[in-house]
C-alpha cells in the first residue's frame, strides 16, 4: 500500500517537472517530502527483505530441527530471489542519493529523467514484492504437507508398535495416539485452508475417507482397551477386547502408513505436472515475445521514414498503442508464473520495466511529433525484449533439464530400450532383496508355543482356530512361525503372514521411504518407455500399449500394497515382455523382398569434354576474323599512319 501511495506521488512529482520551467518554494518542498518518505520506505524494505529470509531459516527449523541441511531447488531459487531484491533495494537507494544531487543543481532534464527510472523501478520493486510473498507462501503450505506426510507415517508406525506391547497397550496410551491423528487431520485442514489461498493452489490430494476410516478404528481400538480394562468384565470378556483392539490398531497403521505414501506420490506427480506446466506456458510466452519484438522492429522501421504529416502517422501511432497493449499480457503470464516458480527473477522484472519505460517514451515523442527521439525509444524497447527473450530462453533450458528433458546429444527418443531392461532388471532385485528381509526378520519369531488354556496370538501373524482339543499340547516352533502339534484352545498356532502385505508383514517395519523410492523408480522407467514406443513408433500397437498398462498397475500395487510376491511377480512378468519388445524392435526394420547387387557393367561416355573442345580452338594459328572496317575516310587514314607508324 506504501509503495503505491509513493507511486502515485512519484507520477504527480514527474509530471510537475514536464510541465513547469522553473519550481516554486513548495514544489522543492513536496520533492523533499517525496525523498524524505522514499528514503523512509527503502529502509522499511531491506529490514522486510531480511526479515523474510529469517523467516525462511526458522521456518526450517521448526519444521524439523535434525533435518540434514539440503535444499531443494524451489529453496535456492528463493534464496537467490531474496538476494536479487536485497541488491535492488541498494541500487534504489544510490538512486535516489543521484536525485537528492541534481536537485541540489537543479539540471531540470536529468533530473526528470532521473525521477522516470525511479518510477519505473518502483513498479518493478511492487511487482517483486508480490511475487517473493507469494512464493514464500508456496513455499511454507508445501513444506507444511511433506511435514504432515511424514508424520501420518510416523503415527502409524508408533501405533503399529503399541499393538505388539502386552502391559504398556493401554487406554491412555490409544488415546495419546488418537489426539495426535486429530492433532494431523487438523493441521491438514489449516494446511488446506492456506493453499486455497494461494493464486494458483497447490495440488493437495486428500482421501478423506480413508482418514475417518482411520478415526473411526483408533475410537474403537480405545472403547475396546477400556472394556478390557474395567474390573466388572470377565476374563474371556477381556481377551476378546483385547484382541479387538490389537486388530483395529494394525488396521490403523496399516492405513495411515498406506495414506502417507499415496500423498507423498500425489504431492510428487503434482510437483512433476506444475513443472512441465510451467515449462509449456514459458515456451509461448517466449514465443509470443519474439512475434512482438519482430512487430514493434517492423514499427519502429515504418516510423522512420515518414514525417508527421503522413497520413499513415496515425495508424502507426495506434499500431503503437496495440503492441504495448500485446506486452501487457506477456507481462502478466510472467508475473503469474514468476508468482510460483522462482527461477523467473528479478532480472526479468528489471527488463519488462525496462520495455514499459521505453514504450512510454516513445508514445510520448510520437504525440508531440518527435519522430527522431521516438524511433530511439523505440530501439531500447526492442533491445530490452531481446534481452527478456535470452533471460526466459536460458531459464527454460535450466527447466527443462531439471525435468530431465532430453540433451541436444541424446536425441528426442529418450533412454534406449536395453538400458530401459536392465534398469527393470535391477529393481526387480531390489525389491526380491527387500521382500527376503522382511520375511527373514519374521521368520520363525511370528508363531509363539501354544499353551494350555491361553487365548494367545502369534507376534505380526494371524492366530488360527483349532478345534482339536481344548487344553492340550505343547507346540513347539517350527518352520515359519508355525506351532507343530499345537492343539491349544484358540490361536494355538502362530501363522505366517499370507503375503506379507504393506503395513503388515511385507514391508511394515522398513521405511516407507525405501518404498517411495522403488515405487519412483518404476514410475520413471515407465515413461522412459512410453517417450521410446512414441519414438519409435511402437506405442499404439497391442503388445507395447499392453505392456504400459501392466507397468501402471505394478506402481498401484507397490503402492497399495507394498513389495508382495504377488507384485514381484508382476515386475518379472514385465521384464519378460520387455525382452519380447526389444526383439520385435529388431527384427522390425528387416525385409527380404528385395535385395542389392553391386553393378557389373562398364559404360564408357563418348560426349567430348569440354575442355578438349577448348584447347583445340586456342592452339588454332588464326582466331581473328579479319575483315575491312566501316570506317570514314579521314579515321581509315588515322588507322593507316598508326600501323606505318608501328611498322617504322
Amino acid at each position: 500500500n506504501q509503495i503505491e501511495q509513493q507511486e502515485k506521488d512519484l507520477e504527480e512529482l514527474a509530471k510537475t517537472q514536464r510541465e513547469k520551467k522553473e519550481l516554486n518554494f513548495n514544489d522543492k518542498k513536496k520533492i523533499d517530502e517525496f525523498l524524505k518518505r522514499q528514503k523512509e520506505q527503502e529502509k522499511l524494505m531491506q529490514d522486510f527483505n531480511k526479515k523474510l529470509k529469517d523467516n525462511l531459516e526458522e521456518f526450517k527449523k521448526q519444521q524439523d530441527p535434525e533435518a540434514k541441511k539440503e535444499e531443494s531447488e524451489f529453496e535456492k531459487d528463493l534464496k537467490k530471489r531474496l538476494e536479487e531484491n536485497k541488491k535492488a533495494l541498494k541500487q534504489n537507494e544510490k538512486l535516489l542519493k543521484e536525485i537528492e544531487e541534481l536537485k541540489k543543481k537543479f539540471n531540470k532534464e536529468k533530473f526528470t529523467e532521473k525521477v522516470e527510472e525511479l518510477a519505473a523501478k518502483s513498479k518493478s520493486k511492487k511487482k517483486s514484492l508480490k511475487q517473493v510473498l507469494e512464493l514464500m507462501k508456496r513455499f511454507f503450505v508445501k513444506k507444511k504437507f511433506e511435514k504432515l506426510i511424514s508424520e501420518f507415517d510416523k503415527l502409524g508406525k508408533e501405533q503399529e508398535e503399541l499393538a505388539k506391547k502386552d502391559k504398556e497397550n493401554t487406554k491412555e496410551a490409544q488415546e495419546k495416539i488418537n489426539k495426535k491423528l486429530d492433532d494431523l487431520i487438523k493441521q491438514l485442514n489449516d494446511v488446506e485452508k492456506d493453499n486455497k489461498q494461494l493464486r494458483k493452489p497447490l495440488k493437495l490430494k486428500r482421501n478423506k475417507n480413508e482418514e475417518k476410516n482411520i478415526k473411526d478404528d483408533v475410537k474403537d481400538a480405545s472403547e475396546s482397551l477400556k472394556k478390557k480394562e474395567e474390573t466388572t468384565s470377565s476374563e474371556e470378556e477381556k481377551a476378546s477386547a483385547k484382541k479387538k483392539a490389537v486388530k483395529k490398531q494394525k488396521d490403523a497403521a496399516k492405513k495411515m502408513k498406506k495414506m502417507s505414501l499415496q500423498m507423498q506420490a500425489a504431492a510428487q506427480g503434482s510437483g512433476e505436472e506444475q513443472q512441465e506446466e510451467d515449462a509449456a506456458m514459458l515456451r509461448q510466452i517466449l514465443d509470443n515475445l519474439v512475434a512482438f519484438s519482430f512487430r514493434e522492429e517492423d514499427n519502429m522501421n515504418a516510423f522512420s521514414k515518414i514525417t508527421a504529416n503522413n497520413n499513415a502517422y496515425s495508424s502507426n501511432l495506434k499500431d503503437q498503442y496495440t503492441l504495448k497493449t500485446n506486452f501487457e499480457h506477456i507481462d502478466d503470464s510472467l508475473f503469474a508464473l514468476a508468482s510460483r516458480n522462482p527461477k523467473i527473477g528479478q532480472k526479468v522484472n528489471d527488463e519488462i520495466a525496462a520495455v514499459y519505460f521505453n514504450i512510454e517514451k516513445a508514445i510520448t515523442a510520437f504525440e508531440d511529433a518527435r519522430i527522431g527521439k521516438g524511433v530511439g525509444s523505440q530501439q531500447y524497447a526492442i533491445t530490452s525484449a531481446n534481452n527478456l527473450a535470452e533471460l526466459l530462453s536460458k531459464i527454460l533450458d535450466k527447466m527443462n533439464s531439471e525435468m530431465g528433458m532430453p540433451s541436444p546429444g541424446q536425441g528426442s527418443g529418450g533412454t534406449p530400450l536395453p538400458d530401459i531392461i536392465i534398469s527393470q532388471e535391477e529393481l526387480n532385485k531390489k525389491m526380491e532383496e527387500e521382500l527376503k528381509k522382511s520375511d527373514k526378520g519374521k521368520d520363525g519369531k511370528e508363531g509363539e508355543k501354544g499353551k494350555k488354556g491361553e487365548n494367545r496370538e502369534g507376534e505380526n501373524g494371524e492366530g488360527k482356530s483349532n478345534s482339536k482339543g481344548s487344553n492340550s499340547g505343547d507346540g513347539k516352533q517350527g518352520k515359519n512361525g508355525k506351532g507343530k502339534n499345537g492343539k491349544g484352545d484358540k490361536n494355538g498356532e502362530g501363522k505366517h503372514g499370507k503375503e506379507g502385505k504393506f503395513g503388515d508383514t511385507g514391508f511394515g517395519e522398513n521405511n516407507t521411504g525405501e518404498l517411495f523410492k522403488i515405487y519412483q523408480q518404476q514410475q520413471l522407467l515407465r515413461k522412459a518407455l512410453d517417450e521410446r514406443l512414441e519414438k519409435d513408433g511402437l506405442k499404439e500397437k497391442g503388445d507395447a500399449s499392453n505392456l504400459l498398462r501392466q507397468m501402471e498397475q505394478a506402481e498401484l500395487n507397490i503402492l497399495n500394497n507394498g513389495i508382495t510376491k504377488e507384485t514381484l511377480n508382476k515386475m518379472k512378468n514385465i521384464k519378460h515382455q520387455l525382452l519380447k519388445l526389444q526383439k520385435a524392435v529388431l527384427q522390425q526394420g528387416e525385409k527380404n523382398k528385395r535385395k542389392s547387387e553391386t553393378n557389373k557393367k562398364d559404360f564408357e561416355n563418348t560426349q567430348i569434354k569440354p575442355l578438349e573442345k577448348a584447347k583445340s580452338y586456342f592452339n588454332s594459328t588464326e582466331i581473328l576474323n579479319k575483315q575491312n572496317l566501316p570506317l570514314q575516310p579521314i579515321y581509315k587514314q588515322k588507322v593507316k599512319q598508326y600501323f606505318n607508324y608501328k611498322n617504322d
